[in-house]
């Protein structure tokens, strides 16, 4: 549930478009990049993927967003894997994947450069664009 007076929109902070954006576009992808977004992440070390995970997490919910901010958005990533390859349930590897993506475009301001690599590794793999900050 979103922190009180926020609207969908902005659900996950300013960038809440762009998000969305991404996420659909995503969907729209062939299957190949779905594919090329697992491989990436099954190529990132699982200790390395967690504490750039848990980092992200932690400073996620800003004054604005709901504590849960980065849990919420995996959930999304969750369906957006789903509709992405045609499978329920999906590989939980493959949503990780999509959220780190996600997080990144998210809260691109309050993640330090090194977890934001780390996250981004599996799009950039993909040739998938993470929108900067205007």
């Amino acid at each position: 549930m979103p922190a009180p007076g926020t609207h969908p929109d902005t659900v996950y902070g300013p960038r809440t478009p762009e998000l969305r954006t991404s996420l659909t576009h995503l969907t729209r992808r062939p299957r190949t990049v779905a594919d090329a977004l697992l491989v990436a992440r099954l190529e990132t070390g699982n200790d390395r993927w967690a504490e750039a995970e848990a980092k992200a997490v932690t400073l996620a919910p800003g004054p604005q967003e709901h504590v849960y901010a980065g849990h919420h958005l995996f959930w999304d990533c969750v369906l957006v894997a789903e509709l992405a390859t045609g499978e329920q349930p999906t590989d939980p590897l493959l949503a990780e994947a999509i959220w780190g993506g996600a997080a990144c475009i998210a809260w691109a301001d309050r993640l330090p450069p090194a977890v934001a690599e780390v996250l981004t590794g599996p799009w950039t793999t993909a040739g998938l664009p993470i929108p900067t900050r205007r």
